[in-house]
């Protein structure tokens, strides 16, 4: 009996020394390479607001701040039970501090497989440069390609007079967005939530702006100008100019520049496809 006793107390004392050792080495090991992965987590974030901001002719970003230093979180409303979702603003400046717009971070709960991520870049008018995916679970083959030509579809789209961000399945008349064969609840779970993200700054871009500015007191931004129809509207101002248009003439420059280069990329790829198409067709009839 006493043998057996001992012979449990010594596997029991192996066990907890394992167990032990096992934990401070994890511990050792996280802590040697938590900053190596914030640090990659970071340069991952850098590259989905890059690549949704807009760019000069060489394909630099024409903002020179650090957006991930400035970037902050709301809550959208949500009914009464269920829990608020955040979204996540990256303020993006040029060297002089006008506002170039936002890299928006959004999450869609409705996807087929799961959570969507989403980074979404917009203009201070909330006008879409462009769409990254930051994370899905979607059906390879199938609802993996929103990540493929239909986030193009998203690309000079706004929500306003022509209002045209929605599915054409959901509306016929106003909608302007294909959904992918066999993919339509994942193409509508990535509408839906651009659209929410986009109608949400809109809603709330006085509030936006003054956050921004308690970033950087040097942003050259105000939010307090009214306009003809008594709602708060943002105004960039100019350090050159007394203008307060919604946005400056460069960044407007900056943008039609952006959405031209995209709209040509656009134009060759479906004359590409088309001329294969043509080639395909006269080798068949050979």
């Amino acid at each position: 009996m006493k043998k057996q006793t001992k012979s449990i107390v010594r596997n029991v004392s192996v066990l907890t020394l394992i167990t032990i050792v096992a934990g401070f080495a994890l511990a050792l090991t996280f802590n040697l390479t938590r900053d190596k992965i914030a640090e990659a987590e970071r340069q991952e974030m850098l590259k989905s607001i890059r690549f949704v901001l807009p760019k000069d002719d060489q394909g630099n970003p024409i903002f020179t701040n650090a957006p991930d230093r400035m970037k902050f979180t709301m809550k959208m409303e949500a009914p009464e039970g269920e829990v608020h979702e955040e979204i996540t603003f990256f303020p993006a400046l040029a060297e002089d501090g006008r506002l170039v717009g936002f890299a928006v971070k959004a999450i869609s709960k409705i996807g087929y497989g799961g959570d969507i991520g989403l980074m979404i870049g917009i203009d201070p008018n909330g006008k879409i440069y462009e769409t990254y995916i930051l994370s899905m679970l979607e059906t390879p083959g199938l609802g993996t390609k929103i990540n493929e030509d239909f986030k193009d579809q998203f690309i000079g789209k706004s929500i306003g007079a022509d209002d045209n961000l929605i599915l054409k399945k959901d509306d016929r008349k106003k909608g302007d967005i294909d959904a992918i064969t066999g993919a339509t609840i994942s193409s509508r779970a990535m509408t839906n939530t651009v659209r929410k993200a986009i109608n949400f700054y809109l809603e709330n871009k006085t509030e936006i702006i003054e956050k921004v500015v308690e970033k950087d007191d040097k942003a050259n931004v105000s939010s307090d100008v009214i306009d003809d129809t008594g709602n708060k509207s943002l105004h960039i101002e100019s350090k050159d100019k007394t203008d307060t248009d919604a946005i400056t003439d460069a960044t407007t420059e900056a943008t039609r520049a952006y959405e031209k280069k995209k709209s040509d990329k656009s134009r060759n790829k479906k004359n590409r496809s088309q001329h294969l198409r043509k080639r395909k067709k006269e080798r068949s009839g050979k």
